[in-house]
């Protein structure tokens, strides 16, 4: 719930209100502000981060989220890739947010993934859930890579 309030992006007071129960204690509009600028910076962090070329699996799937605005619903789609380890662990590589669940947005996607790293020479199967986006855009980053829908 609480990464689920700094994303969905409600105000300082909001987010104060939903920690009292968990915190037992009340805090700060300025030191919820504090926290989101450090789990901000840590975010970006994470997108920026070179990625290991070890997977042998990876999963792609648009996992669409909405939240209210003033207008109504806002649905958006989080494109999120996850990557089976050689160990078997699942690793969650990145997600990102996009305009649609388009082939133009799944292939910024996975070209961002390709070009920090995650060139496919260890790929044996990408597993997407039927997407027509991703299953377009994945040979173009990924081509000779089994695409399997699950």
């Amino acid at each position: 719930m609480i990464l689920a309030c700094f994303v969905l992006g409600p105000s300082t007071r909001k987010v104060a209100i939903a920690l009292l129960p968990i915190l037992d204690r009340r805090i700060s509009a300025g030191t919820v502000s504090q926290v989101a600028k450090t789990l901000d910076a840590a975010v970006a962090a994470f997108h920026r981060r070179p990625l290991p070329d070890i997977y042998p699996v990876l999963m792609l799937d648009g996992v669409v989220l909405a939240r209210k605005t003033g207008a109504g619903a806002l649905k958006r789609p989080v494109l999120v890739a996850l990557g089976l380890r050689p160990d078997g662990r699942r690793e969650i590589i990145d997600y990102g947010l996009a305009m649609a669940e388009s082939t133009a947005q799944s292939e910024l996607f996975v070209t961002d993934l390709y070009r920090r790293g995650l060139q496919g020479k260890a790929l044996e199967m990408i597993c997407v859930d039927g997407g027509a986006g991703l299953v377009t855009a994945l040979p173009m980053v990924y081509p000779g890579i089994s695409v399997r829908r699950c």
